[in-house]
């Protein structure tokens, strides 16, 4: 573990007892206790009318894809015309198709499965743009074309093929913790996402225990299929995330309520489910809040342009 951590110019001295120290505290999951129903393990919905025109959608998909992405994917279609004059048709309209086409996965009629129309058209065209821009919650355009044309059954769970989100920041995973199908694709490129907000926030000038409380949220952020493999849950609540935000400084809190709900997260009081030892995250959990940076550096250009 290094000593001293460098981003972006900004020198953060993290001495290695601090840093153990810290991811130990970050994923204290391995308790039984409660956490929230965040949906039915194969719900599904349509997006809203703006996006479901801007994206050219007539069919319902995976209910917190689209709860989480409504903001991002909103703001990114009001601001098309912005994009497309900046970095011009063919890179616009790339992004565009892998937003679409691969963000919102449809539905079959009897909610048993989810399919990615396929889009390697916008793949082959992402290499007009700036690699900061083609960048989806962590994941390189190739990594996320890679799900064109994919079939994913809904009311499957699965355990993830690494035993942490990221080694650098995250405690181990609870050891029999699984997750939706459809959602462990976009588990790999969350460890980039965290070192990647860290750095974000150090240069904005956020506060180190704002810091520590968004490179928990990283770790604990993920839904995750109850015992019964009945429904999805997640630790996360309204109340964590008014909190996170409200933690950073003015620019951030204005740019992540352009794109992040918080309403999306079930209230403190809300339906709990019981979760057995090592089967998921809990309230025993330290509580995080999750924002969505589903195309954070397009947003932030947007956000600045509007």
């Amino acid at each position: 573990m290094h000593a001293i951590e460098k981003t972006h110019g900004i020198q953060l001295n993290l001495d290695t007892n601090s840093t153990v120290r810290e991811r130990r505290e970050t994923g204290k999951a391995v308790l039984g206790g409660y956490a929230y129903v965040r949906s039915d393990i194969n719900s599904c919905s349509l997006p809203s009318s703006s996006i479901r025109n801007f994206c050219g959608i007539t069919k319902s998909s995976p209910t917190l894809l689209v709860r989480h992405q409504a903001k991002s994917v909103e703001l990114i279609a009001r601001g098309f015309s912005t994009l497309q004059a900046r970095f011009g048709s063919t890179c616009s309209n790339a992004i565009k198709t892998v937003i679409c086409d691969g963000g919102y996965p449809e539905c079959s009629s009897d909610f048993s499965t989810a399919t990615y129309k396929s889009f390697a058209s916008g793949c082959s065209k992402l290499s007009s743009c700036p690699a900061s821009i083609a960048n989806f919650d962590g994941q390189s355009g190739a990594q996320v074309c890679q799900l064109s044309g994919k079939v994913f059954d809904l009311k499957k769970c699965a355990k993830y093929s690494s035993s942490s989100i990221s080694s650098a920041y995250c405690e181990n995973l609870p050891y029999n913790i699984t997750f939706p199908t459809w959602l462990l694709p976009a588990l790999p490129g969350r460890g980039l996402d965290i070192s990647n907000l860290r750095n974000a926030l150090s240069d904005s000038g956020a506060s180190s225990s704002c810091i520590t409380k968004w490179t928990r949220f990283g770790c604990l952020n993920i839904p995750f299929c109850s015992s019964d493999k009945q429904k999805i849950l997640g630790v996360l609540t309204h109340q964590d995330c008014e909190s996170a935000i409200n933690c950073l400084p003015s620019h951030d809190q204005a740019l992540l309520r352009q794109t992040t709900d918080c309403s999306v997260f079930p209230n403190s009081n809300g339906q709990k489910y019981d979760v057995p030892p090592n089967q998921g995250f809990t309230n025993h959990a330290w509580p995080v809040a999750m924002g969505s940076f589903l195309l954070y550096a397009i947003c932030s250009f947007l956000y600045c342009m509007l």
